[in-house]
């Protein structure tokens, strides 16, 4: 090429047997030319795909280091490249294993103001990303393409060493066998994309990776000089040319990299360039790299729709059906029986895939589940599979979020058709068969036209659809915009719905099989078994896992970044991560400021106005790459925002500023109690000292103006201290708290609202977050003998832990209790329930659980809303609670033998506790039992009876008192003896020797009291205080409360006084209860009915005198 007429395409190569191979295995015809300056290259001509004519220079340097920094230069400025690529072999860093090709979706100059860290202790720490270098987006969405997948067919190594015409001796097959089993090794290469480390340092040992590039907070595929050197060269070009990398894996980069060299004499060096070249040819050939269209495939250029780097998207190399049965065996179906219901079942990947195969025209399958549960991945596997099987259909893969979003400015159906010509050229206007899978659905009304437009669109095909659909995504826009309850793909008929389940870090056997799955058909390396895996998320504090959990761990566990996270700092730095990956360096404030886009969109009810222009974009960024993660993002992204916009709030400097620039209501949000996650989430951030000085001094900033609903709110942050000194500052908060809180003449009436109780709650379950026992016992007390009480701690919790229609992000305190759905309550509830079981150490909170959770099944049953088999269930968990070491204190262990009685029954409501209580109308006083006042088939007084007798002297008598008892005080005595004896009903009467069973009294008051939790009992509530106050007598009404009991046994002494068994027996009676009777007046007729009774002979002629 001797003029200066522009290239299409410019390969620059640094190592000599790169360029060989270039002349040795089948490219474009190579001519030598002129040098440029020092550089000497070779041109050549070919056609693309539309049979345009191309131009391209291959230039190689011959050596590592800076001149091909100086050659890209050189010969862009002489020949205006429209693509600069470079291709070569690098040192295999992770997932990419030897023999795949990798390829840049950016490139981080990692020694730019940044310096390595070397050694263990001492060295400087690598700067995260460094600085960043473009890629060419058009080449991404090449190779990414499903077409340039199908049409590159890399060889195995075996495949390779046939065309090169070498045998493999018998130990180079076991080796390599051997590394391809250890996943070292691709037995089936592909293109593997990610992150680029570049510098101009780089050294190819195991301690460079291992304390380097592996701790770094990049997933780097691959490290090399010479991209980066190329890249940042032309960045100093205006403008500068697309540039674009192509590197193939040709060792492991580790102490084995001589034994890889050393078969076949540099085979397997020579198999990875040939990679590299083969997928260079493939790829210089599209034309949209040059700017024009294809002529079979629509308009090339249209981004893939699927994403392989979203975290748990990936999956590489040819995995078989057996490994996709794992990866996602925690699907499953539900079955409805004729007899029992609905039954939920697993169904493997396997089946599901065969269904789908066996009816490839206008078949519809639904694909569900929660974010992150692995619907795109398995809709991803299921298209490669249906690719790979015998007479396949054509196949689609469309994104309706990116497809709703193009289509607000273009019509649907053209939008559609650009994809589908991308996917499966020639498709449309045919009858030839085609799946379409079709993600990102959510369930709202804007989708419908995406839907009826493919039918429009393939009309001819009788596409079937497999469709992925987000619940939870559905669940937060049916809040927001008052959707009905049921979404419309739900009325649409399927052959076949399935759902993808969350996992419990507690399922050893499903989690294993989750994880070991990801790890084969991902092309992850990792050394860490599934065991040690879910061990570690267990540490990290996730209380489930999914792909997306699973995936982010895998890409950062062991980086210096991540140590000592737990799981929701964890999230957030794998966020700042990606967020650095999409959008290149950034600071704190723009990423604090996307954080806040996630709380205004899931708490909409603190938006006040748009905030400041950085908002916006964050909003935007938001919501083009961030809106449709899992929940477990959104709430570690909203507690991020809660903790940032406190300690603006605290900072005099931007304190009324930072409400104006997010746009947030500062009442509102100054007043908002968010729900579990949200404050889980926050919690854990507060794990970073500075973090929780911040959230503690706003707290105390909020906690000064004793508002009742800003007070809850500060309660709250201030039981969500961590450390000694946090915690100091909790106490002294809480103290100043409670002399408002605890003291009812601090309060008018007007202001005993649900907010002072919630308030007052707060300090409660703030200071039993702290271990303070008392605090815990007074809750436990007031939820068990004030009905108010417990429905609000009920419906609180089932706001907290999101079982309502609403977001779960805050609570509205707008839910009411209603039996109905407790799932996630019952769960959360639940799991800490068997963890104290399980360790028999309980801490204070624990017990306040334990209280909620019975009381949500108390609730329930008195409904009639449990089954047989759910009572059965939640009596034996009470009963394994009650003998085991876990400390329940009295009141609450009473509160579980009502609750566990009650369950014993199939329906018991207020109507069976008063029937209950009933039971003291028939129970004899056990005095007159042992005096055989029933010889003669006399009527004995009952307890009953007797506690009706001592309330008929307090109204006949109370007036005869010196003072006199004023109305309020003879119903205050009359209460008094109404619940002195009413234990009786369970415990029955007992003699005043019988300490046993006196000891079973306190513990069934305790219980009786509870009963004011069921529907018309909330006069027991006070049951128990009546009681002490009868025991104790220390105030006037109880005292004479115990004298009307004494003078009722005298008067009833009155009327037995013929059936005594013995003078003596009845002279110790009377005189026992007259002399225990300390009111004058009252002693003074107990007197009198003595001197009566003393004259009254005995029935009996054997009576002893």
């Amino acid at each position: 090429m001797t003029s200066p007429e522009a290239l299409d395409v410019l390969i620059l190569i640094a190592l000599t047997e790169e360029a060989e191979t270039f002349h040795d295995l089948p490219f474009h015809k190579l001519k030598e030319a002129p040098r440029l300056g020092i550089f000497q290259y070779h041109s050549f001509e070919y056609e693309d795909a539309n049979g345009t004519s191309r131009r391209g220079a291959l230039v190689s340097v011959g050596e590592i280091g800076l001149r091909i920094r100086d050659a890209a230069l050189r010969f862009s400025e002489k020949f205006s490249p429209k693509l600069v690529l470079n291709v070569g072999i690098s040192g295999r860093i992770k997932d990419a294993r030897v023999g795949d090709v990798v390829v840049p979706t950016h490139i981080n100059v990692i020694d730019y103001r940044a310096a390595a860290q070397d050694d263990e202790k001492n060295g400087y720490e690598i700067l995260p990303g460094g600085k960043p270098a473009p890629v060419s987006i058009s080449a991404g969405y090449v190779v990414n393409s499903v077409p340039f997948k199908k049409k590159n067919k890399l060889p195995s190594i075996d495949n390779f060493a046939k065309r090169m015409g070498y045998t493999l001796t018998p130990n180079e097959r076991r080796k390599l066998k051997e590394w391809e089993g250890v996943k070292d090794l691709a037995k089936t290469p592909t293109v593997v994309s990610g992150p680029f480390a570049v510098s101009n340092l780089l050294i190819k040992s195991a301690r460079f990776k291992e304390h380097v590039l592996k701790n770094a907070d990049r997933n780097y595929v691959a490290a090399d000089m010479e991209s980066g050197l190329i890249a940042d060269g032309l960045l100093t070009l205006t403008p500068a040319p697309p540039f674009y990398a192509v590197r193939a894996i040709s060792d492991p980069a580790t102490t084995q990299k001589p034994e890889y060299d050393a078969i076949g004499n540099g085979l397997i060096r020579r198999w990875a360039m040939s990679n590299a070249l083969d997928t260079v040819k493939l790829l210089i050939a599209e034309p949209s790299l040059f700017g024009d269209e294809r002529k079979l495939s629509g308009v090339s250029g249209v981004p893939e729709d699927y994403s392989p780097e979203y975290p748990g998207q990936r999956i590489l190399g040819a995995p078989s059906t057996s490994d996709f049965d794992d990866r996602f065996s925690n699907m499953r179906i539900t079955v409805s029986k004729r007899d029992h219901g609905e039954t939920v079942l697993p169904i493997r990947f396997s089946k599901l895939l065969s269904e789908i195969l066996e009816k490839p025209r206008a078949g519809s399958f639904l694909v569900q589940g929660r974010g992150g549960g692995g619907k795109t991945a398995l809709l991803r596997a299921l298209q490669l599979s249906v690719n790979d099987a015998h007479e396949a259909p054509k196949t689609v893969f469309l994104d309706a979020r990116k497809i709703i979003k193009e289509a607000g400015s273009a019509d649907a159906v053209s939008v559609l058709r650009r994809r589908v010509d991308r996917d499966a050229p020639g498709l449309i206007d045919t009858k030839d068969n085609v799946i379409v899978f079709l993600d990102g659905l959510i369930g709202t009304d804007s989708e419908r036209p995406i839907i009826e437009a493919l039918s429009q669109l393939l009309a001819r095909n009788e596409p079937t659809l497999v469709i992925a659909f987000g619940i939870d995504h559905y669940e937060l826009q049916a809040d927001s915009n008052d959707y009905p309850p049921t979404p419309y793909l739900h009325n649409r008929k399927h052959d076949r719905t399935v759902d993808l389940k969350a996992i419990s870090v507690n399922d050893d056997a499903l989690a294993t099989a989750v994880i070991g799955g990801i790890v084969r058909t991902s092309g992850t390396s990792t050394s860490e078994s599934p065991e040690a895996i879910i061990a570690a998320l267990r540490t990290l504090g996730f209380l489930y896992l999914n792909h997306f959990v699973v995936s982010i761990y895998l890409h950062n566990a062991g980086k210096m970044a991540f140590e000592g996270k737990n799981s929701s700092a964890f999230v957030i730095q794998s966020m700042q991560n990606l967020y650095g990956d999409l959008y290149g360096r950034f600071t704190s404030r723009q990423f604090n400021l996307l954080c806040v886009a996630a709380l205004r969109s899931y708490c909409r009810i603190l938006v006040k106005s748009a905030g400041s222009p950085e908002l916006a974009t964050a909003h935007d960024r938001y919501e083009s790459d961030f809106a449709l993660f899992p929940r477990i993002v959104q709430t570690a992204l909203i507690a991020k925002a809660v903790v940032y916009i406190l300690g603006e709030f605290n900072n005099p400097k931007s304190s009324s500023a930072i409400f104006k620039s997010t746009g947030i209501n500062e009442e509102l949000f100054l007043s908002l109690v968010f729900g579990n996650d949200v404050n889980s989430a926050v919690k854990d951030l507060m794990a970073d000292q500075r973090v929780e000085d911040a959230v503690l001094s706003a707290a105390h900033k909020i906690s000064d103006t004793l508002e009742p609903a800003s007070l809850s709110y500060a309660l709250y942050l201030f039981g969500r201290a961590r450390s000694e000194r946090g915690r100091l500052r909790a106490e002294k908060a809480f103290d100043t708290a409670a002399q408002v809180l605890l003291d009812p003449g601090t309060i008018s009436p007007s202001e005993q609202t649900k907010f002072w109780r919630l308030a007052r709650r707060s300090l409660y379950i703030s200071r039993s977050l702290n271990g303070d026992k008392k605090a815990t016992d007074s809750y436990i007390a007031a939820v068990i003998s004030d009905p108010y009480e417990d429905r609000l701690n009920r419906s609180f919790h089932l706001e907290y832990y999101r079982d309502h229609n609403a977001t779960g992000v805050t609570v509205a305190l707008d839910h009411e209790d209603r039996g109905g759905n407790w799932r996630r309550t019952r769960q959360l509830l639940g799991r800490r329930i068997e963890a104290a079981i399980s360790s028999g150490t309980t801490g204070e909170y624990d017990r306040i659980c334990i209280l909620t959770y019975f009381s949500l099944v108390r609730y329930r049953h008195e409904l009639a809303k449990l089954s047989t088999e759910q009572r059965e269930q939640e009596a034996g968990l009470i009963k394994r609670l009650m003998a085991s070491n876990v400390t329940l204190g009295p009141e609450l262990s009473a509160f579980l033998i009502m609750v566990e009685h009650a369950l014993s029954r199939e329906l018991y409501s207020s109507l069976d506790a008063v029937v209950e209580l009933f039971a003291t109308k028939a129970i004899p006083r056990i005095g007159w039992v042992d005096r055989q006042m029933t010889a003669e088939k006399q009527v004995v007084e009952s307890v009953a009876s007797h506690a009706y007798g001592a309330m008929l002297l307090v109204d006949l008598l109370s007036e005869r008192l010196t003072p006199k008892l004023d109305p309020k005080e003879t119903t205050q005595i009359i209460r008094i003896l109404l619940y002195h004896d009413i234990a009786e009903a369970y415990i029955g009467d007992y003699r005043p020797t019988d300490g046993e069973t006196k000891s079973k009294e306190i513990p069934t008051m305790h219980r009786i009291a509870a009963l004011a939790t069921y529907q018309h009992l909330p006069g027991l509530a006070a049951s128990f205080s009546h009681f002490q106050r009868f025991e104790t007598g220390a105030d006037r009404c109880a005292s004479l409360a115990r004298d009307f009991d004494k003078l009722d046994a005298v008067f009833q002494a009155l009327v037995y006084a013929n059936h005594f068994p013995t003078l003596d027996n009845r002279r110790q009676f009377v005189t026992g209860n007259k002399e225990r009777i300390s009111d004058p007046v009252l002693r003074e007729i107990a007197d009198e009915i003595w001197r009566r009774i003393e004259k009254m002979p005995l029935k009996s002629t054997t009576a002893a005198s």
